[in-house]
């Protein structure tokens, strides 16, 4: 964070994507949506940052704006936020159209559920304009409705494959332009995150090639004494599983050297 002072408001810039809160991250996505260009996005999310009034910012004298014109820069240039900007995500009045999210970096979800998400964001990412119906399968594979029976880390229902089509219905005709931004944002973020934690999982590097990268099959091979049958390996925790594989695939690296 950035100590900073503008007019009677002392404030604290953030410097990361995790350094925003959860209103500045929807604020930018509404940003991306909205400004017609580079320069209007920069003004726009500059003023975010130092969350000021209107009428304080605009009193802010060209030099001022020299000096802090580069605090923007890490919104443009890497996107690394695995801080869920929408936790409770409402869609509606309507029962049943209060979605719950995953914890930061992912921290409380399986591996089927990442298997299914990862996969459906893959394919979106081979065309988004064209596979746009997959990011809303990916946000309604992660952001389900609220279990009866919640625990200390997840209060969302389990996840089912088969309810996925028509919560992905109701997430396309209720969620805003923004807070789909935020939250394809926010996986990003956090996929990026695991590329670098587990390098030895992620086959293909952080590029995008358009396959699932065998997600299913991997949880095939992990079956067995270590987690259980199928449907145990299944319901291992993402990050539990990973870094267990992670280490056990660099071993065999070694082994091979």
């Amino acid at each position: 964070m950035i100590e900073a002072t503008i007019g009677k408001y002392k404030r604290n810039i953030a410097e990361n994507w995790n350094e925003l809160t959860p209103k500045q991250v929807r604020q930018i996505a509404n940003v991306f949506h909205s400004a017609k260009s580079h320069k209007e996005a920069k003004v726009k999310m500059l003023r975010i940052l130092l969350d000021v009034p209107f009428s304080t910012f605009k009193l802010l004298t060209n030099v001022q704006i020299i000096n802090i014109w580069d605090c923007t820069d890490f919104i443009f240039n890497e996107t690394r936020l695995t801080q869920n900007p929408y936790p409770e995500l409402s869609l509606g009045t309507l029962r049943g159209t209060k979605l719950i999210g995953p914890n930061d970096k992912l921290n409380n979800i399986n591996l089927l559920e990442f298997a299914a998400a990862d996969s459906y964001y893959i394919k979106f990412c081979e065309n988004p304009d064209k596979y746009i119906s997959f990011l809303y399968k990916m946000v309604a594979v992660l952001w389900r409705p609220a279990t009866a029976t919640p625990t200390e880390t997840d209060k969302r229902i389990p996840f089912s494959e088969p309810s996925v089509q028509q919560r992905a219905d109701l997430i396309r005709k209720h969620i805003k332009p923004d807070q789909l931004t935020a939250i394809r944002i926010f996986y990003y973020g956090c996929r990026k995150m695991l590329n670098g934690r587990y390098k030895n999982v992620f086959e293909g590097g952080e590029k995008i090639k358009g396959k699932s990268y065998g997600w299913l099959e991997l949880i095939n091979g992990m079956a067995g004494d270590k987690f259980g049958d199928w449907q145990a390996t299944c319901n291992t925790l993402l990050h539990t599983a990973f870094i267990s594989l992670d280490i056990d695939m660099r071993n065999q690296k070694n082994l091979k050297k």
